[in-house]
């Protein structure tokens, strides 16, 4: 400071060179510092100061060659000035936007190339484009001049109120360290402005106040950046080694370390207290009184392996240790070991005890097992009698299900015979009466009376419906045309009197069934159920279409009926008792089959099935 002094009362042109040079070499000590701390530190605000002082260094070092007493560019006239105001701006803006990356990650690339750009443009400007403005006309500054400095020296306001704002974000000489720093950087700027304005003799004031304000900056950057870093990571070193001690020492176990010597180099609270103050001595000779190691060491192991062991070290003082025993170099780069004892005696004995406890419970076990494996016999041989009745119930259930098949079909066969016996005599004594009566009608062909001719002719009439009537419930109680014809022209054949009575009802019929894969006592049930179907259809349907279904497939013979019908509420007529429905029903059911009923406003849908196995029980026996 002292020479900067001399030059500056003899030879200002040397003192103006020699400071500003001095300031460009702290300015890129600033940025070496932020740029090597990058890593340790996490403060992105300094890091982006450091970048900015680079190009501002970069800035101030072309200021000082292109001054008048040096002339390395001649051409430029203004450029000193030019450059001076733009190194201003760059750093004032720099300190203004610093604090809003306090917390933030700095992508280092993007800020690089952004500074890159700035300073390439102005450099542009002042060099290439020749449309940076003047700062001087001769020796009287310009508009632009007086501007400029008024916004630097605000700028450089702002930032000091920004920082002040966030000063909880750094230590508190770092916080004033920085607000000195630019407090002077901006009474440099306004010594300065006097100097060009007003022509006072300030402005080696204000080179010194830009090379202390700078070098403050250096020592803020230097401590957040480096100092800070490492000092906190001393104090958390040192922190660390005061709590691994404090850990150990307030441990209920006891530790100590040991060289391949055998000598102990650390003992803990807890050792000291069992054994005493080992004092430099070998493991054997204190913990044994021994005078030489133990034949057997396992800690020889390993100190030749490196590996770490655990192993039950026998009985001390009564008492029964697990020691855990771990390797590992020291600060000399010498191997020792850490050994670490803890007091199992109790878990000993509660192991003890657990093992006599569970042969006891074992025994208990085997006896429990004995009696449950006695009483899973008597209940597996309750199941299996439970079973056995079980079967017999099913089998008593099905044989009354073939005991009521059989009283249906001698129901029928007795309906067959009242049938033949009503048609065979009453029905034969019905038809001689009305030969008689037509061959007495054509005796009597004399002239008589209109009245008596009548007579006889309503007669006639009369013993016709009644033959009629007999045929009818003949057929009714037993359709002898299923006997004589089969199922299938049974069936065709009541279809054609349906439709002769019902002429407005068309019935579609697909009968595909072989007679003989159908037993006998299977036709009626089938023949009955479409019976009852087509009586259902013509009183209650209102349909003018009915499709009946009869085959055999996939092991089971399939009757479906269905027509386009009103339909019904199906839930109800589960739940019908009536004749009909009920009959259906009952006649599946003793059959061995079953019948489900469908209805809507579509129509209405009877499906009816038998499987194989219960054909083959209906099939009679070949002798």
């Amino acid at each position: 400071m002292a020479g900067l002094l001399w030059a500056a009362l003899h030879d200002y042109s040397v003192f103006h060179a020699l400071i500003e040079i001095f300031i460009v070499v702290a300015t890129w000590g600033i940025f070496v510092t932020a740029w090597n701390s990058r890593y340790v530190a996490s403060n992105a605000c300094i890091l982006f100061l450091g970048f900015a002082y680079l190009f501002v260094g970069i800035i101030d070092l072309l200021h000082v060659l292109s001054d008048k007493s040096i002339s390395v560019f001649p051409n430029y006239p203004d450029l000193s000035s030019q450059l001076q105001i733009i190194s201003r701006c760059m750093q004032s803006v720099s300190l203004l936007f610093a604090p809003f990356f306090l917390g933030k990650r700095l992508k280092t690339g993007y800020v690089l190339t952004a500074l890159s750009a700035i300073t390439a443009c102005l450099f542009l400007s002042a060099f290439h484009w020749h449309n940076f403005p003047n700062c001087f006309i001769g020796k009287a500054p310009t508009q632009f001049l007086k501007i400029s400095q008024v916004a630097v020296i605000l700028a450089f306001l702002a930032s000091i109120f920004i920082f002040y704002s966030k000063r909880h974000e750094f230590e508190v000489a770092a916080s004033r360290a920085l607000a000195v720093s630019i407090s002077l950087s901006m009474f440099a700027e306004v010594s300065f402005s006097l100097h060009t304005l007003y022509l006072w003799r300030t402005e080696v004031f204000s080179l010194f106040l830009r090379l202390l304000a700078t070098y403050l900056m250096y020592r803020v950057v230097l401590n957040i950046g480096i100092f800070g870093p490492f000092n906190s990571i001393f104090h958390d070193l040192s922190l660390s080694e005061r709590n691994w001690f404090s850990l150990l020492e307030g441990l209920p176990a006891f530790v100590f370390v040991q060289d391949s010597e055998y000598r102990i180099h650390y003992a803990n609270r807890v050792f000291r207290c069992l054994f005493g103050d080992p004092a430099n001595q070998t493991c054997f000779e204190i913990l044994k009184g021994a005078d030489k190691p133990c034949k057997n060491c396992p800690t020889k192991e390993i100190f030749r392996t490196g590996l770490p062991q655990q192993r039950d070290w026998g009985i001390i003082k009564d008492k029964t240790y697990a020691i855990y025993e771990y390797p590992y170099r020291d600060a000399n780069n010498s191997v020792s070991v850490l050994k670490l004892g803890i007091d199992i005696t109790h878990r000993k004995t509660m192991e003890t005890e657990l093992i006599n406890a569970r042969k006891d419970l074992e025994n208990r076990v085997q006896m429990r097992t004995a009696e449950l494996t006695r009483s899973n016999e008597a209940l597996q041989a309750e199941i299996a009698e439970r079973e056995r009745i079980q079967e017999s119930l099913e089998k008593s259930r099905e044989e009354q299900r073939l005991l009521s098949l059989s009283l249906l079909h001698a129901q029928e066969i007795e309906r067959k015979r009242i049938a033949m016996e009503l048609h065979d005599s009453l029905g034969g004594s019905l038809s001689a009466i009305k030969f008689r009566i037509e061959h007495a009608i054509r005796q009597l062909e004399r002239p008589l009376a209109p009245g008596t001719i009548k007579s006889f002719d309503d007669v006639v009439g009369m013993l016709q419906n009644l033959i009629e009537e007999v045929r009818r419930i003949h057929q009714n109680i037993w359709p002898s045309i299923l006997g004589d014809f089969g199922l299938i022209t049974a069936i065709g054949w009541h279809c054609r009197k349906f439709e002769e009575n019902y002429s407005h009802i068309h019935i579609e019929k697909s009968l595909s069934l072989e007679e003989s894969d159908t037993p006998d006592v299977l036709k009626i049930v089938i023949y009955r159920i479409i019976q009852e179907a087509l009586n259902n259809v013509a009183k209650h349907s209102a349909a003018d279409y009915v499709a009946i279904l009869l085959g055999k497939g996939n092991g089971v013979i399939e009757l479906k009926i269905r027509d386009n019908g009103q339909g019904f509420n199906a839930a109800e007529v589960q739940k019908s008792t009536g004749a009909g429905l009920s009959g259906m029903r009952e006649r599946a059911k003793l059959s061995g089959g079953s019948i489900e009923i469908e209805s809507g406003g579509t129509g209405t849908e009877i499906r009816a099935l038998w499987s194989t196995e219960v054909i083959s029980d209906l099939m009679p026996a070949k002798s």
